[in-house]
């Protein structure tokens, strides 16, 4: 159920702004009477966490909502379960995380995410979306125990062209407000709701965007590996999207495999002036948005 508000822009015109209060009924589909085979399950996800760097934060808060949709045309979207846990980390939440998630040291105090319930969970999903999953999957490959690899995963930060559809910031908040919706921001729960209404609910003056994400998380995607680049000509692969992997000390790109062509022009126009090498990576579907695999593409 949501609320009408009516608020002034900056340029003082008026504009109507919807409060998104969560989905009003759900459908359990983790039942095994559910239509399978004319509908898909998929998942949204979100992480509350300590901070930004997985190699010493801790998750808070795991927050999911399945869903599904008809495997013909991507619609008749039906909300299903939620799942949602808190955390204790093991070190004092930080003041500044508790006053941006309004989580506190008291409220998660001795709790602990049942991973293997999360995964099970999962497991019916053929797809699992979240709006960073690289931040995401890194996370839940720390955290759990159990085997999350398998998963497909779809980021709608990267897999939708929001800016060519006139959105200025790609962050969850501005995209749900540039929308016409707002909610109660940085809890999981709440956040995997408003995800799934921003890209899978119709709105009258917005396409859904469902369909898009849906069909670039099947494609597939290739790394492109470049050695031995000069260092003071660096900045020709940064401004083209590269990104440095300091272990391995190579370059790396991650695109889709119908870009490959237009990719390796550039890179054999590169090869005309300055002596390195590359290689193309295939990337299997199960290391896509894999920290450990630098398999996330990029933003567009």
């Amino acid at each position: 159920m949501s609320k009408s508000y009516n608020i002034f822009d900056s340029n003082d015109s008026s504009v109507n702004i919807n409060k998104f209060a969560g989905f009003e009924s759900s459908m359990d589909l983790t039942k095994k009477s559910f239509d399978t085979e004319q509908f898909a399950i998929g998942a949204v996800l979100d992480l509350e966490t300590t901070g930004l760097d997985v190699r010493v934060h801790q998750v808070i808060q795991i927050g999911i909502r399945l869903f599904s949709y008809d495997r013909q045309n991507f619609k008749n979207i039906k909300i299903g379960n939620q799942l949602s846990f808190y955390q204790q980390p093991s070190q004092p939440l930080p003041k500044k995380i508790e006053l941006i998630t309004g989580i506190t040291q008291e409220k998660i105090k001795g709790k602990k995410i049942p991973w293997q319930e999360v995964c099970d969970f999962l497991s019916i999903c053929e797809i699992v979306i979240t709006h960073n999953a690289l931040f995401d999957r890194s996370f839940l490959e720390k955290e759990s125990t159990t085997k999350i690899t398998d998963l497909n995963w779809a980021c709608s930060i990267n897999q939708i062209d929001w800016y060519n559809k006139g959105y200025k910031s790609i962050n969850l908040e501005s995209l749900c407000l540039s929308s016409g919706f707002f909610g109660e921001f940085h809890d999981a729960a709440n956040d995997a709701d408003l995800l799934l209404n921003l890209i899978a609910i119709p709105r009258p003056t917005k396409a859904i965007l469902f369909e898009e994400l849906l069909l670039n998380s099947h494609k597939p995607l290739v790394r492109i590996e470049v050695a031995n680049f000069p260092f003071h000509n660096k900045n020709v692969l940064k401004d083209s999207g590269y990104r440095w992997a300091p272990e391995e000390k190579i370059w790396f790109k991650v695109i889709y495999t119908n870009d490959l062509i237009k990719e390796k022009q550039y890179m054999d126009k590169l090869r005309n002036n300055s002596d390195f090498s590359y290689v193309v990576v295939n990337i299997q579907t199960n290391e896509k948005f894999s920290n450990s695999k630098n398999s996330y593409i990029n933003s567009y």
